[in-house]
C-alpha cells in the first residue's frame, strides 16, 4: 500500500492567529499582450494554487533552535513539505466505528468539486488528546440526504466518536514563497516569524 505522505515532512506547529486568518487562491498564467489594447490569458494548469501567510510565536530558545534547523532544511524555496489548512475543512456526520474504510460527513460538495479533478485528496483528523490520523480519499459518494461518505485505502484501527475530533483539515504540499523569512526578537528568548507559503501543483500527484 503507497504511502501518501512519503517523501516530506508534515508542518504541525499550528499558527498564531493575532491577525485575522487569510488563505489565497492563485493562478499560473500565461499573459500574452501586444499592447495594442488586446489581450489573452492562457492557463499553465488547471488546478489552483494555495497560498497563505503564517505567523507564529516562539516562546523559547529550544523552540527557536528547532525552528532554525526546520528552516535549515527546507533550504529556502527548495524543498516542500505537508502543511494542514488548520481550518475546520470537513465536519463528521457519524462516528468512525473500528474496520470501517469510510466516514460520514456533512455535504460540502466534495463529490460533485473535489473528486473530478482529485483534488484535496489528503487530509488530517486532529484528535483530542493532541493526537491525530492523516487519510487519503480514494473516492467519494454524495448519499443524497446532506450528507456524503469519503473512502479510504484501509480500515480504522479503533472507534472515533465525533466529539474526539478537534478538527478535520485537507493537507497541501507547499513550499516557502520567500527565502527570507521575517523575524523579530520580542524578548531575549520569545521570537515572532511569519513567512508566506504557496502550494506545489503537480508534484503531489506524482507521487502518488
Amino acid at each position: 500500500m503507497p504511502d501518501y505522505f512519503a517523501g516530506y515532512e508534515m508542518f504541525l506547529d499550528e499558527p498564531n492567529r493575532v491577525e485575522d486568518l487569510q488563505d489565497d487562491i492563485v493562478r499560473a498564467v500565461l499573459r500574452r499582450d501586444q499592447r495594442i489594447g488586446m489581450f489573452s490569458n492562457q492557463l499553465k494548469t488547471d488546478r489552483p494554487r494555495y497560498a497563505k501567510n503564517i505567523s507564529y510565536t516562539l516562546m523559547s530558545r529550544e523552540t527557536i533552535a528547532a525552528h532554525n534547523e526546520w528552516l535549515a532544511r527546507r533550504a529556502g524555496r527548495l524543498v516542500p513539505f505537508w502543511f494542514p489548512s488548520w481550518q475546520m475543512d470537513i465536519a463528521l456526520a457519524r462516528d468512525i466505528e473500528p474496520g470501517q474504510s469510510s466516514m460520514r460527513i456533512e455535504h460540502m460538495g466534495y463529490t460533485q468539486n473535489y473528486l473530478p479533478s482529485r483534488g484535496r485528496r489528503r487530509i488530517i483528523l486532529f484528535l483530542r488528546g493532541g493526537g491525530y490520523l492523516t487519510e487519503y480519499i480514494m473516492t467519494a459518494t454524495d448519499n443524497g440526504d446532506g450528507t456524503e461518505s469519503l473512502y479510504f485505502s484501509s480500515p480504522f484501527g479503533e472507534r472515533i466518536a465525533m466529539d474526539d475530533v478537534i478538527m478535520t483539515s485537507f493537507v497541501y504540499l507547499v513550499r516557502l514563497d520567500t527565502d527570507q523569512i521575517a523575524r523579530r526578537w520580542e524578548t531575549q528568548s520569545i521570537m515572532t516569524v511569519s513567512f508566506p507559503v504557496v502550494e506545489v501543483v503537480g508534484e503531489a500527484e506524482e507521487i502518488e
